[in-house]
């Protein structure tokens, strides 16, 4: 799954987004999504993912956020 990217500190030159990431590694790998909006991605992770499967969230910025929101939903469960 990918996130939407943002500049950090650099100016961000417009030419790669997550939607373009998506898309050309989707012609390569048939599991690539996008899907931009953080509680977006957790609601899909707490519907694809099954006990004992691994979840690694990667990058900068509040991406993160994700991942706890993720392990908090899953609290109470036969998941954790």
């Amino acid at each position: 799954m990918l996130a939407d990217i943002y500049a950090a500190r650099e100016t961000d030159p417009g030419d790669i987004s997550s939607k373009l990431l998506a898309a050309e590694t989707g012609k390569y790998h048939r599991d690539v999504r996008y899907i931009g909006d953080l509680e977006a991605i957790k609601i899909h992770l707490l519907s694809q993912t099954r006990p004992g499967d691994l979840v690694i969230t990667m990058g900068a910025g509040d991406i993160f956020k994700v991942g706890e929101a993720y392990l908090e939903a899953l609290k109470g469960t036969a998941h954790i």
